[in-house]
Order: C-alpha cells, then structure tokens, then sequence
C-alpha cells in the first residue's frame, strides 16, 4: 500500500483547532454538533495538479483533525470526474465510509473509480510537476545563497532562501566579501547572528571591562560549516574597511556543541581537534540558543547511522601567474612539484604558493591532500593531520593575509600551523581553504579516529 504525506485543510467534524508555535501545540477554539461523515478534506503536500494548485485529497480518520495536521495516510485510489482527481486516503487499519460518504465529503457524484495503482501513478506525476516547477525558481550559474531581485518581504514566500540568505544585503561590505571567499557557490545559509560592535561589557553597570572587545562579529551557520567571523581591527574615528578576520568549523567534525555564560554568552565548539569559543552579549540568547540548536542537529547520534555528506573534492590546477607578478613563477612551479614529492602517494588536491617579498624573505608552499595539510618552507615539511584540526583560520584584510591551522599537541597550548601572504593573493588563499573544509568534513566523517591519532600527526611534523 502506498503511503502519502497529506495536510488537512477542512476539519469537518466537532474537535478541537490547534496551531504549532514555536514547536508547541495550542488549542486555540473547538468544533461542536457538526455531522461527522468519518472524512476531512486535505491536499497532497509538494504536489501539482497542472495549475499551479495542489492536488485535493480526502483522508479517512477515526476522528475529525484539526487544519493544517499533518497525516500520514495509506492511498485507497481516487475520484475522477473529467480532468478533476481526488485522492482517497486513510489510516492505517482505518476503514473506509461508504462509498456515498466518500463522494459527497469529497464534491464528486458522478465520474469514476480509480484503484490504488492508478491513484499512485497521480500522486507520483503530481510530485514530479511540483519538484519540476520549483526547479524554475532555484539560482543557476550564481551563488546559491545570495538572494537577490525583488523586495524580499514580497519574495520570502515564494523563493527557497532563509532569513539569513534575505538579510545578507545588510551586512558591512567586509562582511560580504569575506563570505563571497569562503562559501561554495552552492552552500546555503541557514542561520547567522551579527554581533554589534564594542557590545561585550561586563558588571551589573554594563561598563566596559579593561581590553574589552570591541569589533564587530558575525556568527554563521550554513549547511556545510560554522563560520565565525570579526573585523580584522577595532573600530577607529575614520572607520576604515580593514578586513576581517574569520574561523572555520566544518560541521562534520563536530562533536559538542553547548552555550555558557550570562551577561557575556559563550557558544563552546568542540571538534576532534579539541575545542573553540566564540563570545556573544548576552541580549543575543535567544538567537545563540537557536543556532546552538540548529548546529546540534549536525552532531553524530553514539548507536546510530548517519547521512554524511560526501564531498570528494576535486583537485584544482595550480596557477603561477600570481607569483609570477613577483617575478618567481618557475620557482612556484619547483616548490609546488618538491610539496607534491614530499606529501606523496597521495594527490596534491590545491596548492598555494605565497612569494618572498619585503619583511618575508623567505617563500612557501601550501597543499591539500585527502587527509593533511602539508606546508613546505626552506625544505622543510610540517604536516597536519584533517583527522586532528581544531579549525582553521584566516585573515582577509587589505594590509596582509594570514592562514591559521590548530591542531592539538602534547602540551595544554594548541599547536598552529601559519602562514601569511600579500592581501592581493587571497583569492588563491580562499580556494585553498574551500578544498580543504571539504577535505576535513570527508575525513571527519569517515569513522572514529584511532586514540593515538593525534600523536601519530604529531610524529609525523617535520
């Protein structure tokens, strides 16, 4: 038998009307003394009858709904007459009325019966001419987490975007910019929080504590990461655009996700790597505590299967042309085949080359492998294993770039892997760091990590 998805839109027996808010049910009035023919009228739930509209249904139930409940319901088959169809359904182990009854609940007398292989065949178009016309709507050949057009109070219900995705257009433009780097062009947006600037203050006066915070954050959370983001400096007289800097957690390294604090919140990431902290004020709870509730749902269940995100990423070319304007194009090429050399069998996925240059008089390389990040200097080989990354850091600032990896180490301190390279290079950087959230998030999801993992990484650091 065939199980649908259906929503009631008239209940017409006595009963009671509820509404969900906030994930809780309300009585909000009753029904009473109305004749009871065993049916209420509902719709198949993401479905096209051809016009636009869904395709109607009627549903068998011991008692009457209430609207808007949502019923699982096994499909008896369906009344045709001419080009209008109405599905038949009920509960499992519900019988259903006479066929009279069915007819009038359902405003067909005359036309015909279809069996429950036909109806089946309906429901299956009807879905199918739904998911087709939605298509028409989704972003091609852009972001996919940028909207854009009409106003968004007019578009909000008839687009696929979240409130973070219409509230994008807001953010400083450093803001935007920096996500532009750092988001796939199909990664969604599904919950962010911005942090007013110089808003972390403590005491019961709400005067600010000595070195107090005082930049400008933004807390992010998509469906493919954790993104933590502040500006690149305090905020002066002049107000000048110094960048920002920002921390990335994918989501399927996380292990704990949990809020502390009052006046000053602290949303606590754990990862396999160990552990990051990000501070919010505490007027923001309510926001902190949906997006520590969104992000929770990420976590591994202990005892069950997960549906992990497989993302394979593919390997992308190395371009010597930045180097090149440094006048060391064939030296990037050599360092960039000696990182390929050391960080062999496995392919180099991205690779980064940031030049010698004044105060820097030194080069180096960058790589991604499916498991490590290897970063190659003076000959020299650091490694970091994916499998032990705390998060990874980045600076996207007109003065200077700067990428951080934080990895555990023997000592209570975390160890980091760093580099910086010239402002004008951080498109490169930013290609780098998306192939390797996508290389972690793999490697974190495949499997518990042995204990001695993280000491094996550490060996393994030149």
């Amino acid at each position: 038998m065939t199980t649908v998805e259906l929503a009631v839109d008239e209940a017409l027996g006595p009963g009671i009307d509820v509404i969900v808010d906030a994930g809780a049910a309300r009585v909000v009035g009753g029904r009473e003394g109305r004749l009871w023919l065993g049916l209420d009228r509902a719709h198949l739930l993401d479905s096209d009858n051809g016009n636009g509209t869904e395709v109607p249904a009627v549903v068998a139930l011991p008692a009457s709904s209430f609207a808007g409940c949502r019923v699982e319901a096994e499909l008896a088959g369906a009344l045709q007459d001419g080009d209008r169809v109405v599905l038949v359904a009920h509960l499992p182990g519900q019988a259903l009325p006479p066929d009279a009854m069915v007819r009038t609940v359902a405003r067909i007398q005359g036309g015909r019966w279809l069996d429950a292989v036909a109806a089946d065949r309906v429901a299956r178009e009807a879905r199918q001419r739904f998911r087709v016309r939605r298509q028409a709507g989704r972003v091609h050949g852009g972001r996919a987490w940028q909207a854009g057009g009409n106003d968004p109070a007019q578009r909000r219900f008839t687009t696929p975007y979240s409130r973070a995705e219409y509230r994008l257009d807001r953010l400083p433009p450093r803001f935007g910019r920096g996500l532009e780097g750092l988001l796939d062009v199909d990664e969604r947006l599904l919950y962010a929080i911005e942090r007013p600037p110089e808003s972390l203050r403590g005491g019961r006066l709400g005067l600010p504590r000595r070195a107090a915070e005082r930049r400008a954050g933004l807390l992010l959370l998509t469906d493919r990461q954790l993104i933590w983001m502040v500006d690149h400096m305090p905020p002066d007289r002049y107000l000048l655009d110094w960048g920002v800097d920002a921390r990335l957690v994918a989501l399927e390294a996380l292990r704990e996700v949990r809020l502390t604090g009052d006046e000053t919140l602290e949303l606590h990431v754990q990862t396999r790597g160990g552990g990051a902290v990000f501070a919010l004020p505490g007027e923001l709870r309510a926001e902190a505590e949906v997006l520590r509730d969104l992000a929770a749902r990420f976590l591994p269940v202990e005892g069950m299967a997960s549906l992990l995100r497989r993302y394979a990423p593919a390997a992308v070319e190395f371009d010597p042309a930045p180097a090149a304007l440094f006048r060391q194009g064939p030296e990037a090429a050599r360092e960039v085949a000696a990182l390929r050399a050391a960080l062999a069998p496995e392919d180099v996925l991205a690779a980064f080359y940031t030049p010698r240059r004044e105060g820097h008089p030194e080069a180096l390389v960058a790589g991604v492998t499916p498991s490590r990040i290897g970063v190659l200097r003076r000959g020299e080989l650091r490694v970091v294993d994916l499998a032990v990354l705390r998060d990874i850091s980045i600076t996207l600032s007109p003065l200077v770039g700067r990428v951080e990896f934080t990895q555990p180490s023997s000592s209570d301190a975390a160890r980091t892997t760093t580099f910086s390279y010239p402002a004008t290079m951080s498109s490169g950087a930013t290609t780098l760091l998306r192939v390797l959230r996508r290389a972690w998030a793999d490697r974190a999801s495949a499997g518990p990590v042995p204990n001695d993992a993280a000491e094996d990484a550490k060996r393994r650091v030149a």
